[in-house]
């Protein structure tokens, strides 16, 4: 899961401020909130997210964490596109963590203009 919300905090932090950004606050608040989930839903999310994770295994031998940022980016955009509403879902209910997240951090907030709330 914290790959997953590294690469799309890529996607969605622009500028980084930073080099290398680090984002575990950003995965704390998507963990917290799979946490707080009904326990059947949170158990079907981490299913999907356990999916996403091992679905180029049988045609690339690898593991999503453990690709590099292209080819982690390829995919999850693959999934965004998909043509089963399932994979969009994951890909949209992530995203939406993420950007709230990452639009919530004061240093983002007073970076982009904007009052911190």
């Amino acid at each position: 899961m914290s790959a997953l919300v590294y690469e799309l905090c890529t996607l969605y932090d622009r500028p980084p401020r930073e080099a290398y950004p680090c984002y575990n606050d950003v995965v704390r608040f998507v963990a917290e909130q799979l946490d707080r989930m009904p326990s059947s839903l949170a158990l079907a999310t981490r299913a999907a997210t356990m999916a996403f994770g091992a679905s180029r295994l049988p045609l690339e031998g690898s593991l999503f964490h453990r690709r590099e940022s292209q080819r982690r980016r390829i995919q999850v955009e693959a999934w965004s596109r998909s043509r089963l509403g399932p994979c969009q879902d994951l890909m949209k209910f992530y995203a939406s963590l993420v950007v709230l997240a990452l639009y919530s951090r004061p240093q983002t907030a007073s970076s982009k203009g904007w009052p911190n709330g």
